[in-house]
């Protein structure tokens, strides 16, 4: 504004209106030019700033990335781009009213304070060359659950070292943590399948090691038997013929010693001896072939299969950690071989069996009860593993079969037995279900059809 009001009072008055500056008159044409193109210039800078804050504001608010800045002396947000709301579910104005810490898992939230607060401790002391800050967090979302996020931020500093606010970049990276377990999980069992192929060679030694001998005691025992019965028929004949023809003397010194040999105890002891030296030597030949199988290599052959066979040598390869706690009933009907992988479905078997004395031991009974029942109609054979267990509300076994899935504590499951159970299961043209009640136990149950579809289990 040009004016020969030179007063301060009247100069307010114009800056109240809007006047962005007073020439007074009189004045030199070169000194209002030189205003003029001042306040053009000005105005031109001032609408490149608008402009640029525009444009980095537009990639802010449309990147998938959350954009946020923080103020790391009341540890709150002071702006979040608006992306948070597809990723985590909170408006951005949700995530300004609480503390960070609100949004982050326990374990998350010591990581973090811990590593801000490392890093400003270095920069109150002047040791710090990198303003930057890296790391990879665990967000509660809204509706429940969590998403990992990957977050890159710099430290803002004035030039005299002040810590002013921390800018960042938070990025979904919840599908690449769930690859990479899944790819630690897939050499897991890599390395339990290199595992069992030893296993199945050493297996294989000590069958011919152990089954050889084992033969032999088996044939001798057989035989031993044989013989034994053999005596007992002389023995017998032998009493009747003394009776008939030895002196009473003679018969009463023979009674006395049979009686002080203890004859007719050794008699009857020693069948007992001899059936339960078969039981054992029948169970220790069914025990190396049955880890001979199951330890076997995986070919992917498909084969008839008998599957209560199959139940039965898995059950005696977990039988240690079962009997501890819960009895074991074996209600098998009778059933046609199906076509199957017999080692996948020993593995499916395997994973049910353990997670039913799991449930038992989570329960705290002292012994609970495991039972495996099969059946067949006229479409498919049916194999089930039910435990008294804890049991499970409806909401967990809609999602049981969910990869990564786990009500286990951190550390002691996976989250991928009953998915890759189910895997298999569908391979085979079949179904796995599950049914339970909090409280009183869990069924897990597996359909195989009669007829082999065409279809890989490999």
């Amino acid at each position: 504004m040009i004016s020969a009001a030179t007063d301060l009072q009247s100069q307010l008055r114009g800056f109240a209106c809007g006047v962005v500056d007073f020439v007074s008159k009189p004045t030199l044409e070169p000194v209002l030019m030189a205003r003029v193109r001042l306040h053009l210039e000005m105005s031109r800078i001032r609408l490149e700033l608008e402009q640029s804050e525009a444009r980095y504001r537009m990639l802010a608010e449309n990147t998938s990335d959350i954009i946020w800045s923080m103020d790391p002396h009341c540890w709150r947000y002071t702006y979040v781009s608006p992306s948070c709301s597809s990723l985590l579910g909170y408006l951005p104005e949700e995530l300004l009213q609480e503390p960070i810490d609100a949004f982050l898992t326990p374990d998350c939230r010591q990581q973090v304070q811990r590593l801000v607060g490392d890093k400003l401790a270095e920069i109150a002391f002047g040791t710090c060359y990198d303003l930057t800050l890296a790391a990879e967090v665990e967000v509660c979302c809204k509706g429940g659950g969590t998403v990992w996020m990957e977050v890159n931020a710099t430290v803002l500093t004035e030039a005299d070292g002040r810590v002013t606010g921390l800018v960042g970049v938070s990025r979904d990276i919840t599908a690449r943590r769930q690859a990479e377990v899944a790819l630690r999980e897939l050499q897991s069992q890599l390395l339990q399948q290199e595992k069992m192929a030893s296993i199945g060679q050493l297996a294989a030694g000590i069958a011919h090691e152990i089954n050889n001998p084992m033969g032999f005691i088996n044939s001798n025992l057989c035989t031993l038997v044989k013989y034994i019965e053999k005596f007992d028929r002389y023995l017998q004949a032998q009493d009747e013929l003394l009776q008939q023809c030895a002196a009473d003397e003679g018969r009463q010194e023979i009674a006395a010693l049979r009686k002080t040999l203890k004859l007719d105890y050794v008699q009857r002891d020693i069948h007992a001896l001899l059936d339960e030296s078969l039981e054992g030597a029948q169970r220790v030949m069914k025990i190396v072939q049955d880890l001979k199988t199951f330890s076997h290599g995986d070919t992917g052959l498909m084969e008839p299969t008998d599957i209560n066979a199959c139940l039965d040598s898995t059950i005696n390869i977990i039988w240690n950690q079962i009997k501890y706690v819960a009895d074991l009933v074996r209600d098998y009907g009778e059933l046609p071989r199906v076509t199957c992988n017999q080692q996948q479905l020993g593995q499916v078997f395997l994973n049910l069996l353990v997670n039913a004395s799991h449930a038992i031991k989570a329960k705290g009974e002292q012994q609970g009860v495991v039972t495996v029942s099969t059946w067949a109609d006229h479409e498919a054979i049916y194999a089930a593993v039910t435990d008294s267990g804890c049991g499970m509300p409806e909401e967990l076994q809609r999602r049981i079969f969910e990869p990564f899935f786990t009500t286990k504590e951190v550390g002691k499951g996976t989250g991928l037995g009953l998915s890759i159970s189910q895997e298999i299961i569908k391979k085979h043209g079949g179904e796995l279900s599950v049914k339970s009640t909090p409280g009183s136990g869990t069924t897990f149950t597996v359909r195989l059809p009669l007829e082999a579809k065409s279809f890989n289990a490999g």
